[in-house]
């Protein structure tokens, strides 16, 4: 904690982190304007068929053995 105030992010860690963020994580739509492609992806994500739910899956196995 003494050197908190020197610590910087990791600019690459930090831009894949956005990166997965907004290309996976985040599913692009609206509510009130519920196109085919958006209901779909809304329906993977809550039966975890989505490419996050298959990453958060494999991570967990990993993280098991």
């Amino acid at each position: 904690m003494q050197t908190v105030d020197e610590w910087q992010p990791d600019k690459t860690v930090k831009d894949m982190f956005l990166r997965y963020v907004f290309n996976v994580f985040l599913l692009h739509g609206r509510f009130d304007d519920l196109n085919p492609d958006f209901v779909k992806k809304l329906t993977d994500r809550l039966n975890d068929r989505d490419l996050h739910s298959t990453l958060v899956r494999e991570h967990a196995l990993r993280q098991s053995r």
